[in-house]
């Protein structure tokens, strides 16, 4: 069965699918006693949060370099936001409810914001501001970030995926993304990017329904293959295969001189969706929008 969605970043993945449960526990909303001590515990998780992004920020530097370690200095701002600190406040003050609701029903309007925005660019930035309060929420009730529990080398799966599990997920483990949500300039597309990983988003799909079939994932297309056939999983594989064998003909031209062989010199360029893209381009990471005949 093949399934349309759209290729966020280039190559061919065939592995297992792997599904990564979005559930998490509903979100109390309740009337406290006490809204200074409320106010207390929700500063005493605002900073255990802010201790968390700036070690994801370390992390990102050393995975992905300074351009994607911004990522999470921009979460760590949104902590920081007056608005956004306003609301808590406001709620938790004057109207005498819990932190958590608080902090969610901030991340709402805040993120609207940013959602109505005319530029794709900043829309995608409304999914940050829910990720650095899902950061911010688990710190509040205790829980621990998903991450993915799988023994060999899978194809992730998942309704979302935001950038702070993107980031701790590990490489070796990961074949590539298939995603319901999500959008080109998000910054979980655009670390799939920076990493090298085949990534597909926007699936019409139920995917938890197929957790444990072959895959293939072609990232140029935006094309899903759920359990293929023994010719369709040989064709990809060839793709595959040339696909390797183009990104390191690739790395091989780092440092050269741009000139023809008749010795013409030209300017490369290269087509990129955002500011953040270009670490990626000038180390040769990023798979392009090409593609091989099907």
């Amino acid at each position: 069965m093949r399934v349309q969605g759209k290729g966020v970043s280039g190559g061919i993945a065939i592995g297992r699918l792997f599904y990564l449960d979005g559930m998490r526990e509903l979100l109390p909303q309740y009337v406290v006693a006490d809204s200074e001590a409320e106010m207390q515990r929700f500063l005493t998780a605002k900073e255990l949060a802010a201790e968390r992004l700036n070690q994801l920020c370390q992390k990102a530097l050393i995975r992905v370099g300074r351009e994607q370690s911004l990522i999470f200095e921009f979460h760590q701002m949104m902590l920081e936001d007056h608005k956004f600190l306003g609301i808590v406040e406001d709620i938790i003050r004057n109207q005498h409810l819990n932190a958590e609701y608080a902090v969610n029903e901030a991340a709402r309007q805040v993120s609207a914001l940013f959602h109505n925005m005319d530029d794709p660019y900043f829309q995608a930035r409304s999914d940050d501001v829910y990720d650095s309060a899902r950061t911010l929420l688990d710190a509040l009730t205790g829980s621990a970030p998903r991450l993915m529990a799988a023994a060999e080398p899978v194809i992730l799966a998942a309704q979302e995926l935001m950038p702070s599990e993107t980031l701790q997920l590990e490489k070796e483990n990961l074949l590539g993304f298939v995603i319901n949500e999500g959008s080109v300039d998000s910054h979980t597309s655009i670390l799939a990017r920076t990493m090298g990983i085949p990534a597909v988003i926007h699936l019409p799909h139920l995917l938890k329904n197929h957790n444990g079939e072959l895959v293939i994932v072609d990232g140029s297309t935006g094309q899903v293959i759920f359990s293929p056939d023994a010719q369709t999983l040989r064709h990809y594989q060839r793709m595959q295969e040339d696909y390797h064998r183009y990104q390191q003909l690739l790395h091989t031209q780092i440092g050269l001189e741009n000139v023809t062989k008749d010795g013409r010199r030209i300017s490369l360029l290269a087509n990129i969706g955002s500011a953040e893209d270009v670490a990626a381009v000038l180390d040769n990471d990023a798979a392009g929008d090409w593609a091989f005949p099907q």
